[in-house]
This record gives structure tokens, sequence and C-alpha cells, in this order.
């Protein structure tokens, strides 16, 4: 396990990477404080390779593209929800044993699952400009601990070319000592005076980002696209601005089938408490794409 330390360089916190040294609250420290921590070897590499990428990419071209066949998130980039179906709600994705040490630590262990959700970085596209990805819980900065945590799932190695993210170590917090007091300011920070490092993964490693970490998608100068799934948890009172996210954006409402939840090991169950449960006869909305 991985996290980045004060200078936004990844630095080794375990002895050797595996779980029984794993610890959990350390990364979670490393969240609170940096904004980001990576977590090598999270997911079995061979699950995500054989049976979570078919899946997406099929989805991808047989769902998310014709609905949309015009990128959501600038050029040569995609957003798209994820269906609460496996392989997507797998426990070994979204119950991966050491993600929910991390999370439980963060959140408290009543979190849930507020949105699967999925990036795609088409060959050729450039970079983003630095943003978070919604806008803070009130509109004056505030010290306050993680509420919503981003849950970054590469479905191939990240290497410079193919459009890593970049992050910047301590963006959550350089607000409180600044001079910036409102939302109209926010674009204004100075985010170019902290240092950031362009995260590289391989398959199986994971990144955990408070949802203040500034960050940004880097070019993806390969001719290959670089998929990626991010799975949203926050504490059980924060819900995601779904006025934005269901109104504007179109999409649905995240519903899972009952057979599917009651597959769930009982521990990751309430996880999904808030999602729509429908009955075997009830054929989901779809939850891929927003509507025409």
């Amino acid at each position: 396990m991985e996290g980045a330390d004060a200078s936004g360089r990844a630095s080794q916190l375990t002895a050797d990477g595996t779980k029984a040294l794993f610890d959990a609250g350390r990364a979670a420290r490393v969240v609170g404080m940096n904004g980001y921590c990576i977590v090598r070897s999270a997911i079995d590499p061979t699950f995500l390779r054989d049976t979570v990428r078919p899946a997406f990419d099929a989805h991808f071209t047989s769902v998310v593209l014709p609905r949309r066949p015009q990128p959501n998130r600038g050029p040569g980039r995609y957003q798209a929800v994820l269906p609460l179906t496996a392989p997507f709600i797998d426990p070994r994705l979204v119950g991966a044993d050491m993600i929910v040490r991390v999370l439980d630590h963060l959140l408290g262990p009543d979190f849930v699952l507020s949105l699967a959700s999925s990036h795609v970085a088409l060959p050729g596209c450039e970079q983003q400009e630095p943003h978070i990805d919604y806008e803070p819980l009130f509109d004056t900065f505030l010290p306050l601990p993680p509420y919503c945590v981003y849950v970054h799932i590469p479905l191939v190695d990240l290497t410079p070319d193919n459009g890593p993210t970049e992050f910047w170590s301590g963006s959550p917090h350089m607000a409180i000592s600044s001079v910036i007091s409102s939302l109209r300011e926010f674009s204004s920070l100075p985010i170019d005076v902290l240092p950031s490092d362009k995260v590289l993964l391989n398959v199986g490693d994971v990144v955990i980002k408070d949802m203040r970490c500034f960050h940004r998608g880097t070019a993806n100068t390969t001719d290959q696209a670089r998929p990626m799934l991010s799975l949203i948890y926050s504490r059980k009172w924060y819900r995601l601005p779904y006025e934005k996210l269901y109104k504007e954006e179109g999409y649905p409402p995240m519903a899972i089938k009952k057979k599917d939840l009651d597959r769930l090991p009982p521990h990751l169950q309430p996880m999904f408490r808030f999602c729509r449960v429908a009955e075997p006869e009830q054929a989901l909305e779809d939850q891929t794409q927003p509507s025409a």
C-alpha cells in the first residue's frame, strides 16, 4: 500500500505490501492529510482483466456510445454511470477488503455507495484544467473531515502517456489557510503552487480520493482508450447533488434488482440501502446514459 506523503510523492507504507501488513488507519490519515492515497494490489488484477474489463467494453460500445455519440466530459472524455449488475457489484469490486477498511476509517462503518460510474479517456484527448468534481458542502471553506470519497479503479495500466490522473497533494485543505472565502472565488485558488503527481498504477491498484482533492485528467497520446471505474462512497447523511446528476445530465436514480442485492454478503448489503430495489419482475431503468 502506498500513499502520497507531504510532498505529494508516493511513499511505501508497508514492509512487503501484503494484506496482513496493510494499515488501513494510516492510509486513511494519508487521505485526510493529503487528499488521496494509493493502495497497491487492492483488487485481484485477473478478475479486473478477465471479467470486469470485457463487461465494461461491451457496455461502453453497445450502450454508452450509441446513446451518447459525443463525449460529455470534454473532447475525447466520457463519464457514464454503471448498471448495478454483475460484475460491477461483485464483492471483489465494491467490497474489496483493503478498500472497505480504509472507508470505514474515513466515513464510518455505515457508509453508503452513492454512485457507480466510469471515466474513459479516448486516444488524443487533451489535458484537463485542475478541478474538483462537486462543490464543497458549504459556501465557505471549513476544515471538515472527508464526507465523500472516490475509489478510482483503472482497467488498464496507467502509464505517463495514456492519460493518468494528476493529483494535488494537500489541496482539500489549502483554502483553509488562504484568503478564499466563497465559492465565487473558488476558481482563483493558486493551485499551481502546490506539488502534484501524475499517478501511475497497475491493474489492481486503486486511488482513494477525497472529493475535494484537486485533480485533472492528463492527455492520452496513445492509440488505446484508458477506461477507469469510479466508485463514489459517502457518509450516510451525505447525498451527491442529484439535481445536477440526474436532471441536468439525465441519469436515472440508481436501482438494483432484489435478487442481486440478496446475493451480496450481508455486511455489504447496507451499502446499497439508498438505492431503489426492484422486484424480480421489474426491469431496471437504464442507468448508463442520459435519456434522449
